[in-house]
């Protein structure tokens, strides 16, 4: 009896998508300046997805879109044309493992 419900269970599995949660997920990078000094920042605006199958995890798949004018450098000279980010709107990132 216990055989048969856990055959049924995993014959139902398949892909679960979710959203990303904005307000508790951080994109944080920090470049080196001549192996010196680094600088640190961080995107505040983002929107992404990803899609979990745990029968076929090499099927899943990850993208984010980050909106790089919300760069943050914590510097008010740097950030606002950095990354040309007038210009590139937005920053759109995937990853698939097939």
């Amino acid at each position: 009896m216990v055989l048969a419900a856990i055959v049924s269970w995993t014959g139902l599995a398949h892909a679960e998508k979710y959203a990303i949660d904005s307000s508790h997920t951080a994109i944080i990078f920090g470049v080196s300046h001549l192996k010196y000094s680094f600088t640190y920042g961080r995107f505040n605006k983002m929107i992404g997805s990803y899609v979990l199958d745990r029968a076929n995890p090499a099927t899943s798949k990850f993208e984010i879109t980050i909106d790089a004018s919300s760069i943050d450098t914590n510097d008010e000279k740097r950030a606002p044309g950095c990354l040309a980010s007038t210009r590139s709107g937005e920053c759109i990132l995937g990853l698939a493992t097939a």
